[in-house]
């Protein structure tokens, strides 16, 4: 049997405190905890939290952040970003010729024993110094002599990219971010429900 409950509507909006500076979100906890809106426990725990730009919970900041930018402006703020290119298949696919040229270099790489004509392929994969997101048609991601295997000597991801919010942030890491630091203060926040 279902039974419809009154529920007290209020005008008032409930939100996970979240502010722009370390001062501004200090200031808002003390305020309601001042009102009677936050209990003592709960104060400390949301203190410690820190869900602030650039304070412990800077994630939080960065979700809130991308949640409240104008959605009618843009959906996704997310791009292709140049994760790391594959040295040693590339270097593995070199002529013999332009990396084996001496003894003395084959004493100088460590073993000293001659190099396979046909040297087993080893993947060494390496990132650029400067990420590189959202990509654009024309972008030189590497160049060199030998030809690339363009499906498995490239990684990329897609990264969220919302200027002076986050920038260059590979969606999966950052959602784990999100999803960890929710996680911390429901359980740092479960004794306070009492």
């Amino acid at each position: 049997m279902l039974v419809a409950l009154e529920v007290e509507t209020s005008e008032r909006e409930s939100h996970f405190p979240i502010g722009k500076k370390a001062r501004n979100y200090e200031t808002m906890l003390q305020g309601m905890k001042d009102k009677g809106e936050l209990r003592e426990d709960a104060f400390k725990v949301l203190l410690a939290v820190q869900a602030y730009k650039k304070g412990k919970g800077h994630s939080l900041w960065v979700l809130n952040r991308l949640n409240a930018i104008d959605k009618h402006r843009i959906i996704l703020t997310a791009g292709g970003s140049f994760r790391a290119v594959n040295l040693g298949a590339f270097i593995s696919r070199m002529p013999g010729a332009s990396y084996i040229s001496s003894d003395g270099i084959r004493r100088e790489i460590g073993t000293g024993r001659p190099i396979p004509d046909n040297p087993t392929i080893r993947d060494f994969f390496i990132g650029p110094a400067n990420i590189m997101c959202p990509l654009k048609v024309g972008d030189k991601l590497f160049s060199g002599a030998a030809e690339m295997d363009l499906i498995n000597d490239f990684r990329f991801d897609v990264s969220l990219n919302e200027p002076q919010v986050t920038e260059s942030r590979p969606v999966f890491k950052t959602l784990k971010e999100f999803a960890d630091a929710v996680g911390c203060i429901i359980d740092d926040l479960c004794p306070c429900l009492n």
